[in-house]
This record gives structure tokens, sequence and C-alpha cells, in this order.
């Protein structure tokens, strides 16, 4: 998976390579109406203010598995897009649920 840190942000992004202890994520992404089907980009995200939270960015139904998965820094200090499997998801680390 690529990260690319080209600008300045308010959060650090890492990817886990298994769901949290808890078993549960805080938030979950989907461009599947609420389903994950096949898997996706697992993450942890802290914010500049110490906050942090988990979630998945799910694979699109029947996308490509060699697709491009990856984390990319925004213009926008507070955002992100992740990248599933070639399907974007614009991120706001302090309002993830805005997703």
């Amino acid at each position: 998976m690529r990260f690319d840190e080209s600008f300045p942000a308010r959060y650090v992004v890492t990817q886990l390579d298994e769901l949290p202890g808890s078993g549960a994520l805080d938030h979950e992404m989907t461009s599947t109406w609420g389903r994950i089907i096949d898997g996706g980009v697992l993450l942890a995200v802290t914010t500049e203010g110490g906050s942090s939270w988990t979630g998945l960015c799910a694979n699109a139904l029947g996308s490509v598995k060699g697709a491009q998965d990856g984390v990319y820094t925004t213009p926008a200090p507070d955002c992100f897009v992740v990248l599933a499997r070639g399907v974007a998801y614009w991120i706001n680390a302090f309002e993830p649920s805005a997703w």
C-alpha cells in the first residue's frame, strides 16, 4: 500500500493488519450501500489534538484485486484520500462520519 505525504497534515494515518483488540471499528466507509463484501483498507487515525479512531474503507463490489491501495494527504490539512482497490474516499480526520 502506498502512503503519499506530499502535503502538511494535522493527523497521522497508520495501516492496520487486523481488527483492533476490541474487534470493532469506529467507522466503516463503503461504496456498496453499507455492505462490506470484499475487505478493504483498515486504518487507524490520530489527529493533531490527540483524538483517534479506526476505520475500514471498503473495496467496491467487483473491484480488481490488482488496483491500487493507498493513503494520500491533500492540500486541506485536515483531510486525506484513501484508495481501496481504486475506489477513492475523501475523509476529514476530525469528522470521519462525514466522509
